[in-house]
């Protein structure tokens, strides 16, 4: 499941399944979308986006 949601194709396609923030926030908000069926609060979002750049890639979000 982490390859899925870490891979490209899944942060791609998040950009169009949310229509507002950045990049990462829309990744971040697409998965609490699809896994949680919630939305995440801005300080969830905040929380993980701040993890992507210490890895270097979605993985770290996905795991």
């Amino acid at each position: 499941m982490s390859q899925i949601l870490g891979g490209a194709e899944f942060y791609n396609r998040s950009q169009a399944l949310v229509s507002s923030g950045t990049a990462d926030e829309r990744y971040v908000q697409t998965m609490y979308q699809v896994l949680l069926n919630r939305a995440a609060g801005s300080d969830k979002t905040a929380a993980w986006v701040n993890q992507l750049p210490n890895s270097g890639t979605q993985g770290a979000a996905a795991t």
